[in-house]
């Protein structure tokens, strides 16, 4: 593996992974008592692992995206061992977070894509609710997602991934601005039906309850979830639970930076709430192939 050209001192102290790692890794040979499996990873007496990465995309994609995943791995172990990144350091893992994060949310957004389009057998690759299962969410907004997509709304980085390929001219290209996001208030001003809150109670002895209350002008109850089983409120669930009955949390909801899949922590930590709407009625036979 070639040398890493950063800074001797921007790096982990402790891992030694880049910048000294040859075939014998500071001059030490493989522990191969500790291998487990064949493959591109190999194992060291110090503790450090590495693995190789085989791609081809070349410096704008392949070799970008690994640096960026260096870099972040990198924060991981620093992070988590307690060690103290240098003001650079910090500047370094947060930029190349942002820039991997951004990149992902383009390669999920075209294989959305790509899994609808028809296949071999003239088919789609993936049905909407396959796709939903993979991604962790309601079959319903994975296709309201491919609408929007079709209709030339996407990913801001979408030009990077296809540049130069026969799917850059797909779907409207890539030239478009994107879409102004609304803001949370903005939502709930313009939610159809008007917005909701949803709030989650630990039940005793165990488990939580998820309730919908309409406010105005007088609190009504519109919605009631038992869910005894669960010993930790998991958010992410508890939105798809919400989408089961008919109701979904805001998405603008989900980028607050205090909120998790969109519900905020009390000031307890275990109670949870999250501005929601109701569903319009939803035709699955319009929608599911």
């Amino acid at each position: 593996m070639a040398a890493n050209d950063k800074p001797e001192t921007e790096l982990p102290q402790y891992a030694h992974r880049t910048g000294r790692l040859s075939l014998t890794h500071s001059d030490t040979q493989p522990e191969t008592a500790l291998k487990s499996r064949p493959g591109p990873t190999t194992w060291w007496a110090d503790g450090t692992t590495s693995f190789v990465l085989h791609f081809r995309g070349g410096p704008i994609h392949g070799e970008t995206m690994a640096e960026e995943t260096d870099t972040a791995i990198q924060a991981v172990d620093s992070l988590r061992a307690g060690e103290e990144m240098s003001a650079g350091r910090l500047h370094n893992a947060l930029r190349d977070a942002r820039r991997l994060r951004t990149r992902l949310e383009a390669l999920e957004a075209e294989l959305i894509l790509y899994a609808r389009e028809e296949g071999p057998n003239g088919r789609p690759r993936l049905s909407f609710r396959e796709i939903a299962e993979a991604t962790q969410t309601h079959h319903t907004t994975v296709a309201e997602r491919v609408d929007r997509m079709r209709a030339g709304a996407h990913a801001p980085w979408r030009n990077w991934l296809v540049q130069n390929t026969d799917r850059a001219t797909l779907y409207g290209g890539t030239q478009e601005l994107p879409a102004k996001v609304p803001t949370l208030r903005e939502q709930i001003a313009d939610a159809p039906g008007g917005a909701f809150l949803a709030e989650a109670i630990p039940m005793d002895p165990g488990g939580y309850v998820i309730t919908v209350t309409d406010y105005k002008p007088e609190p009504e109850s519109l919605l009631r979830i038992d869910l005894p089983g669960w010993d930790y409120f998991r958010s992410a669930s508890a939105g798809h639970r919400l989408i089961e009955h008919g109701f979904q949390v805001l998405p603008a909801a989900h980028y607050e930076p205090d909120r998790a899949a969109g519900w905020k922590p009390g000031p307890d930590g275990l109670t949870f709430s999250a501005p929601v709407y109701r569903l319009p009625a939803w035709d699955d036979t319009t929608k599911e192939s």
